[in-house]
């Protein structure tokens, strides 16, 4: 593979990341637009028992 090869090939993945990653983000805007959030405390407690699960297994 030559270097311009392997220099568009990179950028290509780098614009599709970028790509994916701003529309993951828009997800997350359009849910918190229309109320579909998750409270804070709720988060919190199922890190919580999560972990609890996990140190006893």
């Amino acid at each position: 593979m030559t270097e311009a090869a392997f220099a568009a090939d990179a950028i290509r993945h780098a614009v599709e990341g970028d790509a994916e990653l701003l529309a993951f983000i828009q997800v997350g805007i359009d849910a918190a637009d229309h109320g579909a959030l998750t409270p804070q405390a709720d988060v919190f407690e199922n890190l919580r028992r999560r972990r609890q699960q996990r140190a006893a297994a």
